[in-house]
């Protein structure tokens, strides 16, 4: 009789990417790849790096992980959009973690309700 046991692993990365064009055809799509900069975030190591693509990111983020950098690739222009004006866009609760070669661009939105 030959038994069999299946252990789940979470992996996480030390360097993720995301990219707004990211979905979930593409390689690497929840383990290094990611649409959202908070998910990258997540899902990134303490010490890792999220290399972020060119776009706006409408979210709000919160750095939650010691030493870890959140870098613009290249001469990507970032945009960062949130429709929360009384919110910061991004928090940085953790030590060391820091933003590289971002242009510092804001666009605020409002939201209508009807």
């Amino acid at each position: 009789m030959v038994m069999v046991s299946l252990t789940a692993v979470y992996s996480s990365a030390a360097t993720v990417y995301v990219s707004g064009d990211y979905n979930e055809t593409t390689v690497g799509w929840g383990i290094s790849a990611f649409n959202t900069i908070q998910a990258g975030i997540n899902a990134v190591e303490a010490d890792g790096t999220v290399n972020v693509a060119a776009g706006t990111y409408e979210e709000i983020l919160d750095v939650n992980k010691a030493g870890v950098t959140v870098k613009a690739v290249g001469e990507a222009v970032v945009t960062f959009a949130t429709v929360a004006n009384d919110k910061s866009v991004i928090t940085i609760s953790a030590d060391g973690a820091t933003f590289d070669g971002f242009e510092e661009q804001l666009k605020r939105s409002t939201r209508l309700s009807a």
